[in-house]
C-alpha cells in the first residue's frame, strides 16, 4: 500500500529541497546564509540597528538634537499625513538591501524589512491603530517588467504579522514618472501631479476606513506619501498614517 504524506510534511520537504537549490542569502551583503542564519548574516548582524530618538515627530527622521521637536523638512512643508516612521536610515547596506529588492529581483528582501518594520513599530501600530494598510503603486509597466510592487511586498509582510488587511488595486498610479531621487522637493510634488487616481470612483465616496497606514520602501521628501494621502482623504480616511522601510537622513529642502 502507497504511503501518502501529509500536506504539512509536503512543505517541509519541498522547502528543504528549496533550500538547497536555493540557498538563501543574507539580506544586507547578500551572501549565502548558513543553515541556522535567518534572513541576516552573523557577519551582517550588527549593521542591524533601528532609528532611535531623537526622531522628527512627524516623519521619525533622525535629529542631530533634541532641542527641537520637526525635521527642517517637516517645519518648512505642510503635511496631509499625520505621522509615521521607518526602522533603518537610507544608507550603507540598507541602502543597497533596498536597490536589490527594487532592481534585483531580491523580492525575499521585503521580508525582513516587514518584520523590521513591525518590530519597530509595534508602539506605533498600537497608539495609531490603524484599520488598512495601503502600499503605494507604481506604473502598471514598471510593474510588468520588475514582476512585482516592492510597496506591496512590504505592505504584505507587514499585514502578515499585523493581522491588518491590505487594500490594494483603490489607488492606481496612471502616470509614468520620472525618477524622484534626482529632484528636489517643488520639483518631486509636480512630477506626481496627476500621477495617480482613485480606482472606480469619482474620489468621494468613502471607500476607505477611517485610519489607513501608507506603505512605502523609502520616504525621502515625502511627497509621495503626501499626494496618497490626499487621495486617501478624499476618499473616506480620517487621519493618515506611513511607514517606510528607510527613510533619508538630513534631507531638508
Amino acid at each position: 500500500m502507497q504511503r501518502t504524506v501529509p500536506a504539512s510534511g509536503k512543505n517541509r520537504l519541498l522547502q528543504r529541497i528549496s533550500g538547497i537549490l536555493y540557498p538563501g542569502r543574507c539580506v544586507l551583503c547578500d551572501s549565502i546564509l548558513e543553515k541556522s542564519a535567518d534572513m541576516v548574516c552573523r557577519d551582517c548582524r550588527p549593521l542591524v540597528q533601528f532609528i532611535g530618538e531623537p526622531r522628527c515627530c512627524r516623519c521619525g527622521r533622525p535629529l542631530e538634537t533634541d532641542t527641537e521637536a520637526y525635521c527642517e523638512n517637516c517645519k518648512i512643508h505642510p503635511r496631509l499625513f499625520e505621522k509615521g516612521f521607518a526602522p533603518f536610515v537610507y544608507d550603507g547596506a540598507v541602502k543597497e538591501a533596498l536597490m536589490r529588492l527594487k532592481y534585483g529581483h531580491r523580492a525575499e528582501n521585503a521580508r525582513f524589512f516587514g518584520k523590521a518594520m513591525y518590530v519597530c513599530g509595534k508602539q506605533f501600530l498600537a497608539e495609531t491603530a490603524p484599520q488598512a494598510v495601503v502600499p503605494v503603486p507604481i506604473h502598471r509597466e514598471r510593474k510588468m517588467r520588475r514582476g512585482y510592487n516592492q510597496a506591496e511586498l512590504l505592505a504584505e509582510s507587514l499585514a502578515d504579522l499585523t493581522g491588518i488587511p491590505v487594500i490594494k488595486d483603490r489607488i492606481l498610479r496612471v502616470r509614468g514618472t520620472a525618477p524622484q531621487k534626482e529632484l528636489g522637493v517643488r520639483q518631486r510634488r509636480k512630477n506626481l501631479a496627476g500621477a495617480f487616481r482613485i480606482a472606480g470612483t469619482a474620489g468621494r465616496d468613502r471607500i476607505f476606513p477611517a485610519r489607513v497606514l501608507i506603505v512605502d520602501d523609502i520616504y525621502t521628501t515625502g511627497s509621495t506619501i503626501d499626494t496618497i494621502a490626499a487621495l486617501l482623504l478624499r476618499a473616506g480616511a480620517e487621519t493618515v498614517y506611513f511607514t517606510c522601510a528607510a527613510i533619508a537622513a538630513g534631507f531638508s529642502v
